[in-house]
């Protein structure tokens, strides 16, 4: 081999370990958008949730038998397509001993981001599978709102 051919071997090295790097470099990179894309899409998805499905979907730990949950916004004083008053009636064995007020506090735990944001008022009608059955299983009305420009 001569000193030209050493050259070009040893340049045709550095060349393909510095490929080597910038490949390795974008397998990462490529890694780290991945990983942004689905973050984005799921930042997306919570982000396009509506408060209703949000509220269904924490509620939903607690494993309920019965499950309603009422966007009552358009009986008030807000603007159209508004999700700022609900009502919810949820049945579970999770309340069995509990009293009301810790049935509440279970369901405030659950929602403090909805209730510290978005979310005005919520009825809460919280009961045990026997208590539902003894009720006739019927969710009880709203009043009518006595607020706003509505009163």
């Amino acid at each position: 081999m001569n000193a030209y051919n050493g050259i070009v071997l040893r340049t045709a090295r550095k060349v393909c370990r510095a490929f080597a790097t910038i490949m390795q470099g974008c397998v990462e990179l490529t890694s780290i958008v991945a990983m942004f894309a689905v973050s984005t899409e799921a930042m997306t998805r919570d982000f396009i949730m509506s408060i209703q499905a949000t509220i269904e979907h924490k509620l939903a730990a607690l494993e309920p038998t019965e499950m309603v949950v009422e966007n009552e916004s358009h009986m008030h004083s807000v603007p159209p397509n508004s999700e700022t008053h609900f009502k919810v009636t949820l049945v579970s064995e999770r309340f069995a001993g509990l009293m009301p007020v810790k049935r509440h506090q279970q369901i405030y735990s659950l929602l403090a981001d909805e209730l510290s944001g978005p979310v005005h008022a919520l009825a809460l009608h919280l009961y045990t599978p026997a208590e539902w059955l003894s009720r006739g299983a019927a969710r009880p009305d709203s009043p009518n709102c006595m607020g706003g420009s509505r009163s």
